[in-house]
């Protein structure tokens, strides 16, 4: 591995770390238990069967379901915030392309024969 790929590696599994201990809050024990087990993210966690997870010593049936329901929960949530992002994103490029379009039909309005026929004789007029 480069040392590009090795810190992005790095810096992903940090984070699927973090997620776990966010989403379990001040069971850093158990976070640690779940990602020895190779669950390295609340993502990972979301995707997780009930039954894997009683597997796991400490944890009975009630815990996995609430850990499986809550790592859903933190996911979707994150989903949510992405796609509000990605719509900001969209509405910023949209209104730059929007605006783009203004003034290159006011600079056309200064210029007649760039205009379609069907808006020169409004300019004429």
């Amino acid at each position: 591995l480069d040392v590009i790929s090795e810190t992005r590696y790095s810096q992903a599994m940090k984070e699927g770390y973090e997620s776990l201990v966010s989403l379990l809050g001040a069971d850093a024990g158990l976070a640690d238990i779940l990602y020895e087990k190779g669950f390295f993210s609340a993502e990972e966690l979301s995707k997780a069967s009930v039954e894997d997870l009683v597997q796991i010593r400490g944890i009975d049936r009630k815990k996995a379901e609430d850990l499986v329901e809550s790592a859903k929960a933190v996911l979707a949530e994150s989903i949510r915030a992405e796609s509000m992002e990605t719509s900001k994103d969209s509405e910023l490029m949209n209104s730059g392309e929007n605006q783009e379009n203004v003034s290159e039909k006011n600079s056309q309005k200064d210029d007649p024969e760039a205009l379609p026929e069907s808006e020169k004789t409004q300019v004429e007029e």
